[in-house]
């Protein structure tokens, strides 16, 4: 004779979480709010990241606010012009970088060593800001040197 299952007492002698443990092997995460899963995801703004290791470094990258990322060798950095204390023109042979913010000096000193591994235009809406951050660029505009302007 085949046994006859109720499925309204099984469900009521185990809970869900149990259940869920069981079979998946590791608990069920909470769903949270868009709000606080972006908060979770923020990074700590950094503006400026340098080389660890002395000696000549053959490339760095410039990040815009939209996560775009520019690549440059130091080969092809042509120049820059810094107005202190919150413009710095950086030229290569692809692309123009004029950046705007706070702690610009650094930049050129890292320049001038060669030693910039990345710079990074801050976004609130991805990142959080330090207590005390050197290098701040709140606004960074790129020109390409193929596109036409007329």
């Amino acid at each position: 004779m085949a046994e006859v299952i109720n499925f309204e007492e099984m469900e009521n002698e185990q809970p869900k979480e149990d259940l869920i443990a069981k079979y998946s092997g590791k608990p069920f995460q909470p769903l949270q709010a868009p709000a606080a899963q972006q908060a979770a995801q923020l990074l700590e703004y950094e503006g400026m990241v340098e080389y660890g290791r002395s000696g000549r470094n053959p490339r760095f990258r410039i990040i815009d606010g939209k996560g775009n990322s520019y690549g440059s060798g130091y080969a092809h950095l042509m120049g820059w012009l810094f107005t202190p204390p919150d413009v710095l023109t950086i030229h290569t042979t692809t692309h123009i970088f004029t950046f705007q913010g706070k702690g610009l000096a650094e930049i050129e000193r890292a320049l001038m060593d060669e030693k910039i591994k990345e710079l990074r235009e801050y976004n609130p809406g991805t990142h959080t800001m330090p207590e005390e951050p050197k290098t701040i660029i709140e606004k960074l505009e790129v020109v390409n040197r193929f596109e036409s302007t007329v």
